[in-house]
């Protein structure tokens, strides 16, 4: 019985002390990196801006890079055009909607709907070589 009690507050001790490494290395890891650059954004804004700016477009490339190698060039562009059908139609409606302009912003955000699904509709067949016309098929 002493014994299960005392495995017990050993399990308990080695748990309260994994927290507290692992909140200390989250702590260092902190402070050796995020106290840096809070210090480069501070002292020159512009740099750091340009800096952020140049590495988030460098990771966008890459993985645009990478997804590219890894669908193939058709799958890649068509991927593309959906997140771009997707994302203008968003960026448009809620511009609208800050313009005070509602009605507009509804259709907008509607037909971006009914585009992205016209878009999969065309590239799926398109990927997949199915013609429209069944007769034409050998």
């Amino acid at each position: 019985m002493v014994k299960n009690i005392a495995r017990g507050f050993g399990k308990f001790i080695s748990i309260i002390g994994k927290i507290l490494l692992l909140s200390l290395i989250c702590l260092a890891l902190g402070a050796l990196i995020v106290f840096p650059l809070w210090k480069w954004a501070s002292s020159f804004p512009t740099a750091y801006s340009w800096f952020m700016l140049a590495s988030i477009l460098a990771a966008a490339v890459l993985l645009c890079i990478s997804r590219f190698r890894k669908k193939g060039a058709a799958r890649f562009f068509v991927s593309l055009a959906k997140l771009a059908v997707i994302l203008g139609g968003l960026s448009a409606s809620v511009c609208l909607v800050l313009g005070s302009n509602r009605t507009a912003a509804i259709v907008v955000f509607i037909s971006t709907f009914a585009a992205y699904g016209i878009l999969a509709s065309v590239s799926s067949s398109i990927l997949n070589g199915k013609k429209g016309n069944p007769k034409n098929r050998t």
